[in-house]
């Protein structure tokens, strides 16, 4: 892979003016990732979060221009319509960055629905991507479920994945995930 000159991430796990914490692990790895390369981050907001109408819709923060689009989804139900719903939500917003910026890549904290949805835009623009696992992304997914079966599509899909222990990498293997693509970097 050529040097990476701009990187757009996509996650939920990260700070917002509401939750300020939120996601302090994330917020660090893509600072100093951005110390290196340039990095503009989508970061949709839940509908349901409250205060979510005093999140502006984009911000600067730690030196890099952050997007918080609303993710509509229906609350505990179609669950396995959640990456639709999410890339619905961030679509008209990343459409936008990625027809402006040359991105080298895109990289996506947790398995479904965000990384689906990066997937999915990686997929249609040609652009390769990776994928962060964080913990509960992978370790509530259970043989044979819808789930299951849409986050080992964006595991085989990235180019490279990320995960913080070797357990997290042990229990893709184990649901069938290649562990040559898998790399262990603890947070």
């Amino acid at each position: 892979m050529k040097n990476l000159e701009r990187i757009l991430f996509i996650s939920n796990l990260y700070p917002n003016p509401c939750e300020p914490h939120r996601a302090a692990f994330s917020r660090q790895q893509i600072a100093a990732l951005n110390e290196l390369v340039p990095v503009d981050v989508i970061a949709p907001v839940a509908w349901t979060k409250s205060g979510r109408n005093k999140i502006p819709a984009s911000r600067m923060y730690d030196g890099m221009e952050i997007f918080h689009p609303i993710y509509w989804y229906a609350p505990h139900a179609l669950r396995g319509m959640y990456g639709a719903f999410y890339l619905a939500s961030i679509r008209e917003i990343a459409e936008r960055l990625l027809a402006m910026r040359n991105y080298d890549l895109i990289y996506a904290s947790w398995l479904f629905p965000d990384g689906w949805a990066a997937a999915k835009l990686a997929e249609k623009y040609s652009l390769p991507f990776a994928i962060g696992v964080v913990g509960t992304d992978v370790n509530r997914l259970q043989s044979g479920g819808e789930v299951t079966r849409k986050s080992l599509w964006v595991v085989d899909r990235a180019a490279s994945v990320v995960a913080v222990s070797r357990s997290l990498k042990e229990q893709l293997v184990g649901l069938g995930a290649n562990a040559d693509k898998i790399v262990v970097l603890a947070n």
